[in-house]
This record gives structure tokens, C-alpha cells and sequence, in this order.
């Protein structure tokens, strides 16, 4: 088997990952949904995490069907293994593997479907090839990446000038398949036909600051939360919450999720 890449960074949010983490949720239930796999069908689920859109899938297929679920953290896995004991699911399976070197056979699938992680590779051709190869005939495979025009309330700019008083600001760089145009020149390229990409705002709102600040404590902007006194992680989250207090309205705090849904046949 291949050596994982190192990114035991995401074993550090496994914890929390899991119970507080929102953003992918609404695009992770859109792609299944748009995705649609059929009952009896073999899934390929890439870059799982903790399972959330692992289950949806489980019941789609329903128990003549069979989703493996791949990560490259095993304690993100490790939850999503717990949840599948807790709820007597045992269609589901969970494999650390690469997802640009899959120990899998050709034409072994009908879905390759991946929420909000294809963007994270660091050769994306390669993965995009590797699908393409463990796809049987007129398999599909479905992938969701954030758009150019998404801007979270970490982005707004009184939020990020606060939060720039603290630490560094990461690189304002662009992430990859943020445009339908590069979406659909990597499917072609990698053989895709019948490409169907949409954009859709699949935002949710905050119901309180507690909620905000758990959520962006699951993700890696926790590790930078992390490289701070713990003073300092105290008057962040006060500087922040004074902040964003009157951003609150009756349906709560929101956070777009602009998301790039593409869907090809192999």
C-alpha cells in the first residue's frame, strides 16, 4: 500500500470535527441528493472524514449496497466507525487511503463522490485519473468545491482585520476548481462526458457566537488558534464576539457556503 501523505493535522480536529463542524453539511446532503446512487450501488466516498455524508449515501443504496469510505486520518475514521457501529449500519466501510493512489481495482465502482476535498490534493490530474479508473462503464462521479465568490464571515473584513490583530492572515490565494471553467477542463481532460456543473449558495446561519466559534474551531483555522497564548485565544474570541454581535438578526448569524457541484459520466 501507498505511504499516506502527512496530514495528521486533521487527526488534531477529529474530535470536534464531528459535532460541531458546519460548512459542508448543506453541500455535503446537495451533491448526495444530485448524485443520486441507485439502491444496489457500489460508492466510492473520498475524503469521508467523519462520516456525514458517508450515512446519506448508506441509505441511498440501502443494504444491497455498499459504500467504502476513504480518508487519509484514521481518527477522523475512527468516529465515522463508532457512528456506524452505534447505528448497526454494515454496508458502510472505512479504509485509510490516498485518494491519488487508489489500492483498488479498475471499473470497481458506480459513484465516485468526494464533499469539499478534491481542491486539497496536491495533484489533482492524478486523482481525477484515479476515479476515472476505478469507475465502471457509465459511472458517475460527483465532487463539490467552494467558488471564487465564496466569502465566509471569516472573510468579512471587520472579522478579518480583527482577527489579523492576533496572527498572520493566511494567503488571500485562490483555491483550484473554484470556477465551473476549471471544474469542467478537468473532467474533459481526464475523459468525463455528460458534465453537468451548477453553483449554488448553500449557506446556514449561526444561531449564536457559540456556534460560530465552535465551528471555526473545528476546522484547520484551529491549528492557528492553536499557535496562540491562551490569553490571547481568550481576547480573540472576546474582540471577535463584540465584533460580529450586531451581525445577529432573528434567523441568526449567516455564513454563505458558495459551492460548485459538478457531476460527469465515465
Amino acid at each position: 500500500m501507498a505511504e499516506l501523505p502527512n496530514w495528521s493535522r486533521f487527526d488534531e480536529l477529529a474530535d470536534r470535527y464531528d459535532k460541531y463542524f458546519l460548512t459542508t453539511r448543506n453541500p455535503a446532503r446537495r451533491l448526495v441528493e444530485l448524485a443520486s446512487p441507485k439502491e444496489g450501488s457500489q460508492v466510492l466516498e473520498i475524503g469521508c472524514g467523519t462520516g456525514f455524508a458517508t450515512f446519506q449515501l448508506a441509505d441511498r443504496v440501502t443494504a444491497s449496497g455498499e459504500i467504502l469510505a476513504i480518508d487519509i486520518s484514521e481518527k477522523m475514521m475512527n468516529v465515522g466507525r463508532e457512528k456506524a457501529r452505534a447505528m448497526g449500519v454494515n454496508n458502510v466501510h472505512f479504509r485509510a487511503m490516498d485518494g491519488t493512489q487508489l489500492d483498488l481495482a479498475d471499473s470497481s465502482f458506480d459513484l465516485v463522490i468526494s464533499v469539499h476535498a478534491l481542491f486539497g490534493f496536491d495533484n489533482i490530474p492524478k486523482a481525477i485519473g484515479e476515479w476515472r479508473r476505478v469507475l465502471r462503464d457509465d459511472g458517475k462521479v460527483a465532487f463539490s468545491s467552494f467558488s471564487h465568490d465564496h466569502k465566509p464571515v471569516l472573510q468579512v473584513p471587520k472579522v478579518a482585520e480583527v482577527i489579523s490583530s492576533y496572527m498572520t492572515p493566511p494567503p488571500d490565494d485562490r483555491l483550484p476548481l473554484d470556477t465551473q471553467a476549471e471544474c469542467r477542463s478537468t473532467l474533459q481532460r481526464a475523459g468525463f462526458r455528460e458534465i453537468n456543473i451548477s453553483t449554488e449558495e448553500l449557506g446556514f446561519h449561526y444561531q449564536s457566537f457559540d456556534e460560530f466559534w465552535n465551528d471555526i474551531s473545528s476546522t484547520t483555522f484551529r491549528l492557528r488558534l492553536n499557535s496562540l497564548e491562551e490569553q490571547s485565544r481568550r481576547s480573540l474570541r472576546s474582540d471577535l464576539e463584540a465584533t460580529l454581535q450586531s451581525e445577529f438578526s432573528e434567523s441568526g448569524l449567516l455564513n454563505p457556503v458558495t459551492t460548485i457541484l459538478s457531476i460527469a459520466h465515465a
